[in-house]
């Protein structure tokens, strides 16, 4: 099941009880198919921010929020353009299997 509603609703700051409360643009797949969450949810996050940090916009710059939520939950993340090694260390955070992603940031 995908929260969507509740994540589109996020965007615009009005929230519900028992609404997820996040941006597009960082939130981890497991939160927008209402998922288990944990440390390797804030990684996610975290290589969202990293990605951000590295190439001056969000890993998927889309315009329609569906869509954005798509890629999050599909779409393997682009190049950072930086070196292979920064790639993969971003690709890592963003991986979408939970197993594959860092598990936590300490």
């Amino acid at each position: 099941m995908i929260f969507v509603g509740a994540l589109l609703a996020a965007t615009t700051g009005v929230t519900r009880t028992g609404e997820v409360l996040g941006t597009l643009d960082y939130v981890a797949p497991e939160r927008i198919q209402g998922g288990e969450t944990g440390p390797w949810t804030d990684v996610y996050a975290l290589g969202c921010v990293l990605f951000f940090a590295l190439t001056g916009h969000v890993v998927f710059p889309l315009d329609e929020p569906e869509r954005k939520l798509w890629a999050h939950l599909s779409a393997p993340p682009p190049s950072t353009g930086v070196t292979p090694e920064v790639d993969a260390v971003v690709a890592r955070a963003l991986a979408k299997p939970l197993e594959r992603r860092y598990p936590g940031a300490l």
